[in-house]
Formats: C-alpha cells, structure tokens, sequence
C-alpha cells in the first residue's frame, strides 16, 4: 500500500526483527549477566580401594630371587609371621616391592597345589604401612595366581582377618581347605590352631572392596 516512505521502512525493520530467532537463554543470560560460570566440573570417580591398589606406583612390584630371600626373612620376622620352612626354592612364586632405593618394603608369595593355592608370607614394611601397599601387594598376589591358573586362594591369618575380608576373602572352616594344602608346613605346624582359615573364589567378578584400614 501506499504510504509515507520513513513509515514503510520503519514497519519493515520492526517486522524483520520479529522474524529473527531469539538468542539462546544461555546467550540472554550471558549479555544481561556478563560471563557465565563455567559448569561444575563433574565430580572426579573416587577411586575406590582395589582400583588404587592397581594403580599404585609408588613400588615396583616384581618376582623375587634366590638373593632376596634374606632380606625376605627379616621382613617376616619384623612382622611376626612365620618364615622357618621358607626357602629360596619357594621364591619361585614370591613377588616382592621395593622403594625407589632398592629397599625391600612388601612381599607375598604363594604355594600352588592343583587349582588351588595357599596365599602366605604377605608383609609390609612399618614405614609403608597405611598407604595402600598392603592392598596392592593382595592384587599382586591375586593377579599371579590367575596368571598360573588358580581358582582358590587359602590363607591363614591370626591378626588380619577383617582386611582379607574387606578385600573378599570369606572365612572358612579349617578342615575343609584342599588336603594337599593342609600338609603344607603354615596349616600343619606353623599357624596356631587359633588362625583364621578364609577363602577367595578367583573366578567370580572381582568386588570392589568395603573402605577399610590398609595394612
């Protein structure tokens, strides 16, 4: 239609400014706020205790030999457990950690009969205690057995049973552990009657353990 031409150009600015898509609320808001706070960093996964076990690299774990069995032996008697029958032709089947000195500051080692095998000799330095090393120094040994085909894992403990339990271990009656494993030296003669025989099935899922003190 005809009209004042100021009139016309005025109608259509306005008309083409109703037709213009709205910002989105985030950009209104950032013009009428200034900067927007980034979002909220989602809240790190606490790791839980068996994922830090594996992750734990302040100690190299590796197998020990012949030359360490010294140094093993100390260990053990430090923490009072029993090393008597120990010999290094059992150390095939030991993993032991040690500090960035070389120092020994963890051991753990296995006696392997058919699937299934006796867990033993699990020490950790007084220094090292309360960090995680004794859960990791579990993971290593747990992680030797399946690599040679252990599906039980037995052990004897006087002093440490809530910590095994923690890490899925169930306790177990004593008679009722294999026979080849009740004639090793720790079920015969070493551990007390009074030791907590407990097991762990190594072929179910592995369980995230309950939070618990470290060794």
């Amino acid at each position: 239609s005809s009209g004042n031409p100021s009139t016309r150009w005025t109608a259509s600015r306005f008309l083409a400014g109703m037709n213009r898509r709205k910002p989105p609320a985030a950009s209104r808001r950032q013009t009428r706020c200034g900067k927007l706070k980034p979002p909220h960093p989602a809240a790190p996964n606490r790791p839980t205790p068996l994922r830090a076990a594996e992750e734990f690299g302040m100690h190299r774990f590796q197998p020990a030999h012949a030359s360490d069995l010294p140094a093993i032996r100390r260990l053990l008697r430090d923490n009072d457990l029993p090393c008597d029958d120990l010999e290094a032709v059992h150390l095939d089947r030991f993993q032991m950690a040690t500090d960035p000195a070389g120092g020994l500051v963890a051991c753990v080692g296995l006696e392997i009969h058919g699937d299934a095998a006796l867990l033993r000799s699990l020490a950790v330095a007084t220094a090292h205690r309360r960090h995680g090393l004794g859960s990791a120094t579990v993971v290593a040994a747990e992680r030797l057995a399946r690599s040679l085909g252990v599906r039980w894992l037995y052990l004897l403990t006087t002093t440490a049973a809530s910590f095994f339990e923690a890490r899925g271990y169930r306790r177990h009656e004593r008679a009722s552990a294999p026979p080849a494993l009740q004639r090793t030296t720790e079920f015969s003669t070493l551990c007390p009657a009074s030791a907590v025989c407990m097991t762990k099935n190594l072929t179910l899922p592995r369980e995230v353990f309950r939070e618990q003190p470290d060794l």
